[in-house]
């Protein structure tokens, strides 16, 4: 009996396989607020576009950081400089379902794949229910703002 292999099913279990590839996140800018920031294993930091990004896609990072929730999303570059064009744009095109543990299962142009500029970097602001903000604004239980997953 002849056996067959079937390449298509290879290629798709092995695309299954590098959608799920670990990558690490940081807001640069603060714990709870600030540009988002991705990176794989090994690799350079790099931004996340704001081409069709919403309060879904923003679910998804502040998860993935152990806060709460996301309250909010803007464009990064109203609140902070914009980074250097040497630093790489890795994810543009998000769509998030919003119930995601990483940005990763999330549909996407392809990593590094975009069409933005740096004015086009996202942030968010998420809330942590176990972050308590003291009268001066200042946090009193500071939680790591890079993980990785």
């Amino acid at each position: 009996m002849k056996q067959s292999f079937n390449y298509s099913l290879f290629i798709a279990v092995k695309s299954m396989f590098l959608l799920f590839e670990d990558i690490e996140i940081r807001l640069a800018g603060g714990v709870l607020r600030g540009r988002v920031e991705v990176r794989m294993p090994g690799n350079k930091w790099g931004t996340v576009c704001d081409d069709h990004f919403d309060l879904r896609d923003a679910h998804v990072v502040c998860r993935m950081l152990n806060h709460t929730e996301a309250v909010g999303y803007f464009r990064a570059a109203t609140y902070y400089p914009v980074v250097s064009a040497s630093v790489d744009i890795w994810l543009d095109n998000l769509k998030c379902r919003g119930t995601e543990n990483s940005l990763m299962e999330c549909r996407h142009r392809g990593w590094g794949e975009n069409n933005c500029g740096h004015y086009e970097d996202v942030g968010v602001i998420c809330k942590n229910d176990s972050i308590l903000s003291t009268p001066n604004g200042r946090l009193n239980n500071q939680t790591a703002i890079e993980r990785k997953f």
